[in-house]
């Protein structure tokens, strides 16, 4: 959907460039996904993969999100119940460091339009020049021009469109993005090649990352391993445990419909366990403190540590310190501890929301 007078076309290409300078470092490991290769190249090998690991991740997200998208907010409660409250107080923030008019955005990995929209309820559309909205996943784009479709500033969505080079576009002030650097085998790649379409000053405001510090904190483990103990009884009394197990035999899944389809298009040999497939999907999300010990979640002081050349973390916040648990389903006595166990380890939720500037300096007027 095009609005205003942006050229969808240069729009496409600057971030092609960008999307594909990634895909040329991604060949190898970077030292900060090395440490979960190990395993998993050990448990793929039945199955015979077609592609090294880090087109394979692309690939099986590309899928997996296909398949997802009609349902993904439905599926997502603990992003469209719980982060709203978070995004405006981000945005707040960001905006006292951004250009009051004239300011061009870049939704990076926008999914179903959640954070766009989110945004544009905080921020003054009237101050927006251009927004940018971009996903590989055509299905996750449509997803998105269907819920921005009111939106009154200029949109672009763009896509990967066939190899392209010459292109440019001017900067991008603002890049927002959420649940998506876990999806990617490179994630410090994408940011680095990301910076060559942002302003010098330019500021970044990433949703929704799992950290791997709830895991390794005991007293988090201590009460989700409880937490767990008392589910197992209770769930078999829940008809939607089996509305969902139901839903997984008939291949309504998207796993399962992941799995089928890329062993189709020869992506495996061998139809892969879907447990495998998820690990592909949420390749930086730990599910226990022996998958944290092996790198998967991020940490955030080593975040800031690789790109404190180039950006600085001005607002950082954690929650979710049931693990995967959507707090707003607990039951009140869970619901305490929960918020017990983040009065005392604010650091340590299972995710973080964090806002970045870079570093370089600002453009004078008319320069």
């Amino acid at each position: 959907m095009e609005r205003g007078h942006c050229d969808p076309t240069c729009i496409e290409g600057a971030l092609l460039d960008c999307h594909f300078a990634f895909i040329g470092r991604s060949r190898g490991v970077s030292a900060l996904s090395r440490r979960l290769t190990d395993s998993l190249v050990s448990a793929l090998k039945p199955y015979r993969p077609s592609l090294p690991l880090g087109e394979l991740v692309e690939r099986v997200n590309l899928i997996y999100h296909r398949f997802e998208a009609p349902d993904y907010d439905r599926r997502h409660p603990e992003l469209t119940r719980q982060l709203p409250p978070i995004w405006q107080e981000m945005v707040n923030l960001a905006s006292g460091l951004l250009p009051e008019t004239g300011l061009r955005v870049l939704d990076f990995g926008c999914g179903t339009g959640f954070e766009a929209d989110l945004l544009l309820q905080f921020l003054p559309q009237s101050s927006i020049e251009v927004l940018t909205c971009f996903d590989p996943s055509p299905e996750m784009l449509d997803a998105s021009k269907e819920r921005l479709s009111k939106a009154t500033c200029p949109t672009q969505f763009v896509s990967v469109p066939p190899w392209q080079n010459g292109h440019s576009v001017e900067p991008y002030d603002l890049l927002v993005s959420n649940s998506v650097l876990h999806h990617l085998s490179e994630p410090l790649a994408h940011v680095e090649a990301l910076t060559t379409v942002l302003t010098p000053r330019a500021v970044w405001i990433a949703g929704h990352e799992p950290s791997r510090r709830y895991f390794q904190n005991r007293e988090c483990m201590k009460a989700y391993a409880m937490y767990m103990r008392s589910y197992r009884w209770r769930k078999y009394l829940k008809f939607a445990n089996y509305a969902a197990a139901a839903g997984r035999m008939r291949g309504s899944d998207p796993l399962v419909s992941t799995a089928r389809e890329a062993t189709a298009e020869g992506i495996f040999s061998r139809l892969p366990a879907t447990w495998l497939v998820g690990r592909l999907i949420d390749f930086h999300v730990a599910h226990t403190p022996e998958e944290a010990a092996t790198g998967r979640g991020f940490e955030v002081r080593e975040l800031q540590s690789a790109l404190s050349a180039g950006w600085s973390l001005e607002y950082l916040r954690t929650y979710s310190f049931m693990g995967p648990i959507y707090e707003g389903r607990l039951p009140e006595r869970w619901r305490r501890i929960a918020k017990d166990l983040k009065d005392r380890y604010p650091l340590d939720g299972a995710n973080f929301c964090s806002i970045w500037r870079r570093r370089g300096k600002a453009q004078k007027s008319g320069s």
